[in-house]
């Protein structure tokens, strides 16, 4: 069976047509959760990921890399590290290479830093006279940014916060609450082939007037709420003892239903009690009479 001119023709320009060479632009490295994850995307043709931990890479438990392309032929490219626990003596390298390109990102995590809340902090970063560089807050928030030749750049939201930015990369920062200021805080120093980010957990503590407040605050809660409880259960004890029923006694007379007792009733009584006892009749059956019965 022959090829048609059309399929022919199709496969002869496919084969003459170079395939397109997309470099590696960027690689992101992030930590969260003991996990550090490198990542890339758009890339032609497809590319691979190394790492490198540095010095301890007993350290890490797995590694785990994926790739994916998309209907117009390009690469995207993940992998991931998982390591025993926070570790703030390794720096973790990821290498994103194919046959035209190669890039890399390199990261580092600060010792945990502590400050307290309506205070300034100073957040380190060494850019070596670098003028292309980023911060940004859990992960996604960008806080600003200076290229070479610009101005820094800070995003109106953390405008009230920024004080300053140190030639070195520095951040000095106003800090309010740990739920506005706490978390990630992440310097990224971009190089001609490399990214190098340096990762920092703060903690806000909280002012001890504000958590005396608070704890005076769910004390007088607590009691506030005891006393109601209290009261509700007085309140049920005070009902069940006001209408208790009182024991009933019936007297002479008083018939099985409890009707009230009458004085003709003892005698009508007796005379039933000796005409059953002179001439018995089998249906009527008459108690003795009692002056008392006790309920």
């Amino acid at each position: 069976m022959g090829v048609s001119p059309i399929h022919a023709s199709l496969k002869s320009v496919a084969s003459l047509s170079p395939q397109v060479s997309t470099p590696v632009a960027r690689v992101d490295i992030v930590l969260v959760n003991n996990t550090v994850t490198c990542q890339s995307g758009g890339i032609c043709p497809r590319p691979q990921l190394t790492w490198s931990v540095s010095p301890r890479p007993a350290t890490v438990l797995q590694n785990a890399t994926e790739v994916h392309e998309d209907d117009q032929g390009l690469y995207d490219i993940s992998g991931s590290l998982r390591t025993v626990y926070s570790d703030t003596e390794s720096t973790y390298s990821c290498s994103v290479q194919n046959e035209h390109s190669a890039r890399k990102a390199t990261m580092r995590q600060h010792p945990p830093m502590q400050s307290a809340a309506k205070s300034e902090v100073l957040l380190p970063c060494n850019s070596s006279g670098l003028d292309d560089i980023t911060w940004t807050f859990n992960h996604h928030q960008t806080i600003l940014r200076r290229q070479a030749g610009q101005e820094e750049v800070v995003e109106t939201e953390w405008q009230q916060h920024v004080r300053d930015l140190s030639e070195s990369g520095s951040l000095l920062l106003y800090v309010t609450s740990s739920a506005q200021s706490e978390g990630t805080y992440r310097c990224t120093l971009r190089y001609a082939d490399e990214e190098d980010v340096t990762h920092i957990e703060l903690k806000i503590l909280q002012d001890p007037i504000e958590e005396g407040s608070n704890r005076t605050h769910w004390i007088t809660l607590g009691l506030i709420l005891a006393f109601i409880l209290s009261a509700i259960v007085i309140s049920i004890i005070i009902r069940r003892i006001k209408f208790k029923p009182k024991k009933k006694t019936k007297t002479a007379g008083e018939g099985i239903s409890g009707l009230p007792s009458s004085p003709l009733l003892p005698l009508v009584w007796s005379f039933l009690q000796v005409k059953q006892h002179l001439a018995p009749d089998p249906v009527l059956r008459l108690p003795p009479v009692t002056h008392s019965l006790q309920v």
